[in-house]
């Protein structure tokens, strides 16, 4: 179930997925949230129908400031090990609502000193998305609609 969430998401198959030992997973867990806690934060929440081209924005401007590979953060993570790819730019800017079952992402740049945050809910019969980033790079990016 976990890759088949994480090829949902992201533009990969599953041969192209690391997944981390659950101790390095603790590891990498620990020093995200040390190295971000006080850093810049940008919140947006916008329809989950329009997402594609904002989150092309965040994708575009993130993987720009830091190319290297990254970690990501599901709600399998913790039982299943955190997932390692080779770049942010495999993020899919067009998954559907239902392509992660908790609705939540967590993307760490590599050197763990960033963020990007994805969480996808239902509220009133309608879909949004919040996108938060944390980090002294990626905390600063923000799309204005």
């Amino acid at each position: 179930m976990y890759l088949k969430e994480l090829e949902a998401t992201f533009n990969v198959n599953g041969n192209e997925i690391t997944i981390l030992s659950l101790e390095e997973t603790d590891s990498i867990i620990e020093q995200s949230v040390d190295k971000t806690n006080n850093d810049i934060i940008s919140k947006q929440i916008i329809p989950f129908d329009d997402k594609e081209d904002i989150l092309r924005f965040y994708i575009d401007n993130c993987s720009r400031l830091q190319p290297n590979k990254v970690y990501v953060v599901t709600d399998y993570s913790k039982e299943c090990g955190v997932a390692v790819l080779d770049s942010l730019i495999r993020l899919n800017p067009n998954f559907a609502f239902n392509a992660e079952h908790t609705g939540i992402i967590s993307i760490l740049s590599e050197d763990l000193s960033n963020k990007l945050i994805l969480d996808f809910y239902e509220e009133n019969d309608r879909f949004f998305l919040e996108i938060e980033t944390a980090g002294n790079l990626w905390g600063k990016i923000r799309k204005d609609n």
